[in-house]
């Protein structure tokens, strides 16, 4: 189940503004805390270093 909420949370932060606060209370994590240790054991970097490298750069 963490699997897809991780999925789900990774695809919020990517094409949304939606802060990593309120995307993790909307994929069903009680604690922004404990779905940043998730996150980052998972995929290797923070959700907000996740958001940051994803980012297009515009010129």
């Amino acid at each position: 189940m963490n699997d897809y909420r991780l999925e789900v949370s990774r695809s919020l932060l990517q094409y949304t503004d939606t802060s990593v606060a309120d995307i993790a209370f909307n994929c069903g994590f009680t604690s922004q805390s404990y779905f940043t240790k998730l996150f980052s054991r998972t995929f290797h970097m923070t959700p907000t270093e996740f958001r940051n490298s994803t980012k297009k750069i515009s010129i």
